[in-house]
């Protein structure tokens, strides 16, 4: 039954490949494997290669929002001078350092990331503040206004670059620690003890503003712990992961200290209680673990890229190598089998033709060796068979003699060669005499007692009777 349905089941595939020789047959099935193989292989690759240019161009966002975020807190540490003590200058001058290093990162990337307007946009609003020659309350403002835009083309370059669709969990929360998390962190904490310096008349508005600062200082800490923790516990670059553990430690325990003051100042009610330098630390720390945190985000989208790549290759030079072996092994394969084919064709027509000499040679030890043994069998046992019988036929079985058959066949064959040749068995010709029939022609000596010619018998003289015991003409 199970005979049965295989053979049904493979009737039309029997039927195609039976009607092919051996090199199509081959072709075929190489096909059949290998064209597979081969979109299989080159899907991946592709994929591979996609991955590639998604992470190259996070890479990209990477190296945009860097200096974006540095220029973000030299644009808090001036307002807190513009608020505090405007005739420093040293933040404003930091301005044109940093705002030349996103100039650079936008010619380079601005384009490629469709952020070029909207950081011309964003500029405009720094220089204008650091320009502002009004009130306190309005270089505020101004400087308010300024790091709002910034904070918002960080988020653009982010969702341009892909970061904000990273894959990887490691990888994720550094994109979301250094895109929502530490800007926000570094213009609030600036925010809240700049706000004490230009309270107006109402010191509630004030109050509010630090709660308001506070809860989102609050909140920011409590974010960023949990992803820096979830980072260290799923990343596997070990060294990323100590700095980024330092870098953190460093910014909670800042962070932690100015909520604690904000706290104090809002249920005591007392603004003066709020250092002037209060976000100071906050500040510098922040923007130091921003920039580890970049460098960490950096690298590993480094070595995504190089596993990538380096898969990629594999597939490919391992595709290759399987297409080169089966293709090779497909050479062997047919060649293993063609040439003992013909070969055993050859021998088959030779008997075919009555040649049981023939015989096969197969160096090979599968189905076509074992053909080749049991045909070689056959012609030998063939070969005996016909060697008996044709003994029989031409021999006594008695006294192994020849008979009366061969005799006759020697007689014909020699015959037929005298007719071809025109010549008798021993050199004559037929139609002139040789030397020992002129001999015994012009010599025929008479015998001495009788005068009988020799050769002839007593029938020539009939009155002659040869004795007893003599010879005969004597």
């Amino acid at each position: 039954m199970t005979t049965r349905v295989l053979t049904s089941l493979f009737q039309p595939a029997t039927a195609v490949v039976g009607r092919l020789k051996y090199a199509q047959k081959f072709v075929v099935v190489g096909l059949v494997l290998l064209v597979p193989l081969g979109f299989v292989a080159t899907a991946y690759v592709q994929l591979q290669r996609a991955q590639i240019a998604f992470s190259a161009k996070e890479r990209d966002g990477v190296a945009m929002m860097a200096p974006l975020i540095r220029l973000t807190a030299t644009a808090a540490q001036a307002r807190h001078e513009s608020v505090g003590n405007p005739h420093d200058g040293a933040a404003s001058r930091d301005l044109t350092t940093a705002i030349a290093a996103v100039d650079a990162a936008d010619r380079r990337l601005g384009k490629r990331l469709a952020v070029r307007a909207e950081w011309q946009k964003a500029r405009a609003l720094v220089l204008a503040a650091r320009a502002g020659t009004g009130s306190p309350a309005e270089r505020f403002d101004a400087y308010n206004a300024a790091t709002r835009e910034l904070i918002a083309l960080i988020v653009r370059v982010g969702d341009e670059s892909n970061l904000t669709l990273d894959p990887d969990l490691d990888t994720y929360y550094l994109m979301d620690t250094l895109q929502f998390r530490l800007p926000v962190l570094l213009d609030t904490a600036g925010h809240s003890v700049d706000r004490t310096s230009v309270t107006g008349p109402d010191m509630t508005d004030a109050y509010i503003d630090l709660g308001l600062d506070n809860g989102v200082l609050t909140s920011t800490r409590e974010v960023i712990t949990r992803a820096v923790r979830t980072f260290a516990a799923t990343t596997a670059d070990a060294a990323a992961r100590r700095r980024t553990l330092a870098g953190f430690q460093t910014l909670d325990q800042a962070t932690a200290a100015l909520g604690e003051v904000l706290t104090t100042a809002v249920k005591g009610r007392q603004l003066d209680g709020v250092p002037v330098d209060a976000a100071d630390a906050v500040r510098a720390a922040a923007a130091r673990f921003a920039t580890e945190v970049a460098g960490s985000l950096d690298t590993l989208l480094a070595v995504r890229i190089d596993g990538n790549a380096s898969r990629a290759f594999r597939v490919e030079v391992a595709t290759a190598l399987a297409a080169l072996l089966g293709g090779y092994l497909f050479g062997g394969f047919y060649l293993s089998v063609a040439p003992p084919v013909r070969r055993i064709v050859g021998t088959l027509h030779a008997v075919a033709g009555g040649d049981l000499t023939r015989r096969v040679s197969v160096d090979t030890h599968d189905e076509l060796s074992f053909i080749a043994r049991a045909l070689n069998e056959t012609v030998a046992q063939t070969e005996i068979a016909t060697n008996r019988l044709a003994l029989r036929a031409t021999h006594d079985p008695l006294t192994s003699l020849p008979n009366r058959a061969l005799v006759m066949d020697r007689l014909g064959v020699a015959l037929a060669r005298t007719a071809r040749t025109k010549k008798t068995p021993d050199g004559g010709s037929l139609h002139r005499p040789g030397p020992v029939q002129a001999d015994q022609r012009h010599a025929r000596p008479r015998d001495r007692r009788r005068g009988a010619v020799r050769g002839r018998g007593p029938a020539a003289h009939p009155g002659t009777r040869r004795r007893p015991g003599r010879p005969a003409g004597r």
